[in-house]
């Protein structure tokens, strides 16, 4: 995150990136990290202090971030197409539950 001071007051931005991945070790022929969460934002922080060299204040953030699963295939005939150009034991079918 990048910090501005002026006075009493700090100014923030940032960008962060969050991610939920499965990692196989030696069970699946696809790949061993399949990736289910891809979060990436942007934050932008505004702190002013309540007193001069005082650790108390009042922050704001604004946050704008993405999900997304990763995933550009939107209809089964989307799927079944790209399944179609691959080997037939290079594509691995399992679900997992994100919560």
């Amino acid at each position: 995150m990048l910090t501005f001071l002026r006075g009493p007051e700090t100014y923030g931005f940032g960008a962060y990136y969050t991610g939920i991945y499965d990692f196989y070790f030696n069970s699946e022929t696809s790949g061993p990290v399949i990736s289910r969460l891809q979060n990436p934002g942007l934050r932008i922080c505004y702190t002013r202090a309540l007193a001069k060299k005082s650790f108390t204040g009042i922050q704001y953030t604004l946050d704008v971030a993405h999900e997304s699963n990763g995933m550009f295939i939107s209809s089964r005939e989307q799927f079944d197409a790209v399944k179609e150009s691959f080997p037939p034991d290079y594509i691995v079918q399992d679900f997992a539950s994100i919560g």
